[in-house]
């Protein structure tokens, strides 16, 4: 990767370097930094979150260039613990048509501990495939985990445990508690022991942990990398809103999902989770509410469908949710496109789905 050779005489030795694009970005704009002995700070939390041992069986099915797939080796390194990649089946097919191959084999090798992220769950409950009887836990990274998608999953015995993490902080910061079984009740979020948290007046979250990063690489307009320790006195502070309340934390969604409409505040996250909430899965699955900008308002929320989405139900939705709905939180255009991006990890990539939007107003 020629963009990156420049990096090189500046890397810090023992380190691994991850690669991100952010959630505002279309290209690699950072490259974090986090030491060997981070992750393995971060592993050990987990692996004792997870009560893992040597004879539990690791299911890795993300990319090991995410500290989702890295950590699990790290992880089954610390215990001794044997790894089964699950990437192999697939052979280049989505995740959707080899989703009952991926069950087959987790049965097969009976793995007990797995990591997925929401896009792999639903394909794994649209399909109505039962968990195999050997797993005890499955942490749900990358994103937020619908409440509805984790109850169906549940009903098939699949045992999620939500979580909240981020690369900067090696992987997991919170996460649902082992022994809540199989209750299809929102599960609450346990902040893990090597994490220290607290929120600045506006509801950041700041954090301290000995799994934090060293710093990163970033691009500057000129393209130029420069690099940045992010950390203020060993501390970071995030764009995720959260409440926290003792050892729990409850996500509210990043700054960037709190926009002006009209000089009034709209929180995306909050407005997606109405708008949607009698919306199937796989509905769901094909549509968003984007923010974009707008000379007169500041912003205007889109609903964006996928092309197979459209139709006479959805328009009565729209006019249904625009009567009762206050005024800066109406959806004030619909837009069609073939297929909405996302990133190899399922997560909607919202700056190229501005971008497409942007390029088709032209």
């Amino acid at each position: 990767m020629s963009e990156f050779a420049s990096l090189r005489p500046q890397l810090k030795p023992d380190h691994y370097w991850i690669l991100s694009s952010g959630s505002t970005s279309a290209r690699v704009s950072k490259v974090i930094g986090l030491s060997t002995e981070a992750l393995r700070i971060s592993a050990r939390a987990v692996n004792a979150h997870l009560r893992a041992r040597a004879d539990d069986v690791w299911g890795l099915s993300l990319p090991t260039y995410h500290v989702g797939g890295l950590g699990i080796l790290i992880r089954a390194e610390l215990t001794g613990s044997v790894v089964v990649d699950l990437n192999p089946p697939l052979e280049g097919r989505g995740f959707a048509e080899a989703a009952r191959e991926f069950a087959l084999r987790l049965f097969e090798r009976k793995v007990t501990l797995l990591s997925l992220v929401p896009t792999q769950v639903y394909d794994l409950v649209d399909q109505r495939i039962p968990a195999p009887p050997a797993l005890r836990a499955v942490v749900i990274g990358g994103a937020a985990l619908a409440p509805d998608l984790y109850a169906r999953g549940i009903e098939l015995g699949w045992p999620l445990l939500p979580s909240f993490g981020m690369t900067e902080c090696g992987s997991q910061i919170a996460t649902a508690e082992l022994d809540r079984g199989l209750s299809s009740a929102d599960p609450r979020l346990r902040l893990l022991d090597h994490v220290e948290a607290k929120t600045d007046a506006e509801g950041h979250l700041i954090l301290r942990s000995a799994a934090l990063l060293t710093g990163q690489f970033e691009r500057g307009d000129d393209e130029k990398w420069v690099f940045r320790d992010p950390k203020v006195d060993g501390a970071l502070r995030t764009q995720d809103r959260v409440e926290i309340d003792g050892p729990w934390l409850k996500p509210l969604g990043r700054a960037t999902d709190f926009v002006k409409v009209k000089g009034e505040g709209v929180n995306l996250e909050d407005l997606r989770e109405r708008f949607f909430a009698d919306w199937s899965l796989e509905e769901k699955s094909r549509a968003v509410i984007v923010d974009l900008p707008d000379a007169r308002d500041g912003a205007k929320l889109v609903l964006v469908l996928e092309s197979a989405t459209t139709g006479a139900t959805i328009q009565q939705r729209l006019q249904a949710w625009n009567l009762g709905a206050f005024p800066p939180e109406r959806l004030t255009d619909v837009r069609s496109i073939d297929r909405l991006p996302r990133t190899d990890l399922g997560k909607i990539a919202w700056a190229k789905l501005r971008q497409l939007l942007a390029h088709s107003d032209r």
